[in-house]
């Protein structure tokens, strides 16, 4: 990741729940997808590259990390 990776975008049609600019490198890398509607928000990243044990998801009050 950038230092500009890790600024909040304040235009995401989902915020707060959701930084589009923490996803930019893999949305641009055509690899992921996102979609949204009014009750809820999907992200589907490619992860064959990685051990189960290498990856979490961790949701802290209204944002996903």
């Amino acid at each position: 990741l950038f230092e500009y990776d890790l600024q909040p975008l304040f235009s995401s049609t989902i915020s707060p729940y959701y930084r589009q600019s923490l996803f930019r490198s893999v949305l641009e890398s055509g690899i992921s997808e996102v979609r949204s509607d009014r009750d809820k928000f999907t992200i589907m990243l490619d992860v064959k590259h990685f051990a189960p044990e290498d990856l979490s998801v961790k949701i802290i009050d209204d944002f996903v990390e």
